[in-house]
């Protein structure tokens, strides 16, 4: 097995180009073997899977896949995210009934200057939401939709949390809205999360990126944390 290609800036420029076309033609894979657009990295990926139902299929996947390629060598090196963005793109990629491609947003795809939508990558965030949080990540990265296209989806959680990184790196919080949020029996999100009125995961995503300004949340407990939510959020935590 020869060692994983990865696309150069160029490459990615390409790559790019081509996804501003509206995706039209075949998928690019020439961009990772040719040398003015690619470079090899030291590591080799064996990809078996084309198939997944869902975005937590797919990171669970990812993570199986990259297992042995340290998380430093990846986490943050955005030509390998949007490499393996060019490579699962037929995949995953959205398709209209007439079998047209729908893209939707760039930073669906391509891991750029825009660091605040990191979330939406398709690929990079799967992977890095079950590393982190293994079974708990459904409640980001599932829906309560009923589609096929649902790797290509942002689910609402995901919308409302991802941009707030700080609250994605605490893991006590992200098991205390994976309580509240998801429904664990049915594996699904709970119903009513869509919105912005109280107690919805938009409000939730602005009120504790407030309270974080004024309280050491990583050193709380889950108690505490429920303790100072407003009361707008009591439906959810009636559920716990």
């Amino acid at each position: 097995m020869r060692k994983f290609r990865k696309l150069n800036e160029e490459g990615c420029r390409q790559f790019i180009k081509f996804l501003e076309s509206g995706a039209k033609g075949d998928v690019p894979l020439k961009l990772l073997e040719r040398e003015e657009t690619s470079v090899e990295t030291n590591f080799q990926i064996d990809i078996a899977r084309w198939n997944f139902t869902n975005k937590y299929d797919f990171g669970v996947y990812l993570n199986e896949l990259l297992s042995d390629i340290p998380d430093n060598e990846i986490e943050n090196d955005h030509l390998f995210w949007n490499s393996l963005s060019l490579t699962f793109f037929d995949a995953i990629c959205f398709r209209t009934p007439d079998g047209e491609r729908k893209v939707q947003a760039k930073e669906k795809w391509v891991v750029g200057e825009r660091t605040q939508f990191y979330y939406r990558h398709l690929v990079r965030t799967p992977w890095l939401f079950v590393k982190l949080y293994g079974k708990t990540s459904k409640f980001l990265l599932l829906t309560r939709h009923k589609s096929e296209h649902l790797v290509s989806m942002v689910p609402e959680t995901l919308e409302q949390f991802g941009s707030r990184g700080i609250l994605l790196r605490n893991e006590k919080v992200i098991n205390l809205f994976s309580k509240m949020y998801f429904d664990h029996q049915n594996q699904e999100p709970k119903p009513g999360l869509s919105g912005n009125g109280a107690g919805s995961p938009r409000r939730m995503g602005k009120v504790v990126g407030q309270l974080a300004l004024t309280h050491d949340l990583e050193r709380m407990t889950e108690q505490e944390l429920i303790e100072i939510l407003p009361r707008e959020f009591d439906r959810w935590i009636d559920w716990l």
